[in-house]
C-alpha cells in the first residue's frame, strides 16, 4: 500500500476541479509533480489524496495552523506554538421509562373502550443554537417494524402464541415543564399509520439547562403511545410488545 503523499502548498501550478453534492466544483491548486503523482496511481490511491488535498487546504484556513515557529541560534531563542480548539454539539436524552398501556376489561366488553394510550416525560439536553433557539432532532424506530416489514408500529405476541398485531402511533413534544394535562393532539410530532414511518425524524425545540444533561428537575420533553382501538378488541388475549428506538442529534 503506497505511503500517504503530501503536497506543498506553496507550489502552485495545475488547478484540480473536485465535485460534491450537487456538482458544487471546488478548485483546489496543487504542484506540477503533484499531478504527476495522481496520474502513476491507481484508482483508490487517487481518491485518498484528492481527500489530503481537501483537508489540507480547510486547514490552511485556520490562523492558528501556520503559527509553530521555531527560534533561532543566539543568547535567547523565542519559537511560536498556535493553540486551536474546535468543539462540537452535544446531545443526551434520558430519565426514560417503560410504557405500559393500559387495558380495561369492562369498557372492551360493552364496547365503550375508545383510548388505549400511555405517555412518558423526559429529557433532551442539546446545545445546538440556531434561529434564537436550542433545536435537536430524533428519529423513532421500532423494532417490529423490520420484522413485519411494513415501516408502521405494531405490538406483537411477546412469545409469539399468536400472528395477531395491535398497530399504534407515537406522539411527541418538547416543551420545557411539560404537564400532564397536554394531550397527544398537541404534540409536534407523530410517527405511525397515516404519519411519519419508523426510523424517520422530526425537530424540536430544546434546552442547555445543565439540569436536562442528568434530567433533574422540570423535564422537556413528552412521549404519548396510542393504540388502535378495533386491533386492541379484536386480539387474541395475550401480552404483546415492542421496542422503541429514540435517536436524537444535534447535527
Amino acid at each position: 500500500q503506497s505511503a500517504p503523499v503530501f503536497f506543498p502548498p506553496r507550489r502552485i501550478g495545475k488547478k484540480l476541479q473536485m465535485f460534491g453534492t450537487g456538482r458544487v466544483s471546488r478548485t483546489i491548486f496543487i504542484s506540477e509533480g503533484s499531478i504527476m503523482n495522481i496520474k502513476q496511481m491507481g484508482i483508490d490511491s487517487k481518491i485518498r489524496i484528492l481527500m489530503m488535498i481537501a483537508l489540507s487546504s480547510s486547514m490552511l484556513q485556520s490562523p492558528y495552523s501556520m503559527a509553530a515557529k521555531d527560534g533561532e541560534l543566539d543568547s535567547t531563542s523565542t519559537g511560536q506554538v498556535g493553540v486551536s480548539l474546535r468543539t462540537g454539539h452535544l446531545v443526551k436524552i434520558s430519565g426514560l421509562s417503560d410504557i405500559d398501556l393500559p387495558w380495561d376489561a369492562s369498557a372492551a366488553a360493552d364496547g365503550t373502550l375508545t383510548d388505549v394510550s400511555g405517555a412518558i416525560d423526559y429529557c433532551v439536553y442539546t446545545n445546538k443554537y440556531e434561529g434564537n433557539s436550542y433545536k435537536y432532532s430524533m428519529s423513532v424506530s421500532s423494532a417490529n417494524a423490520g420484522d413485519e416489514k411494513s415501516g408502521e408500529f405494531k405490538l406483537k405476541s411477546n412469545q409469539g402464541n399468536n400472528s395477531d398485531l395491535i398497530g399504534y402511533n407515537v406522539y411527541a413534544t418538547g416543551t420545557l415543564g411539560v404537564s400532564q394535562a397536554i394531550p397527544f393532539s398537541a404534540a409536534h410530532a407523530a410517527w405511525g399509520q397515516g404519519y411519519n414511518p419508523s426510523g424517520s425524524s422530526a425537530n424540536f425545540g430544546g434546552d442547555n439547562k445543565e439540569a436536562i444533561i442528568n434530567c433533574k428537575g422540570a423535564k422537556n420533553a413528552r412521549m404519548w403511545v396510542v393504540a388502535n382501538t378495533s386491533d386492541v378488541i379484536g386480539a387474541t388475549p395475550d401480552s404483546y410488545e415492542d421496542t422503541l428506538t429514540l435517536m436524537v442529534s444535534a447535527d
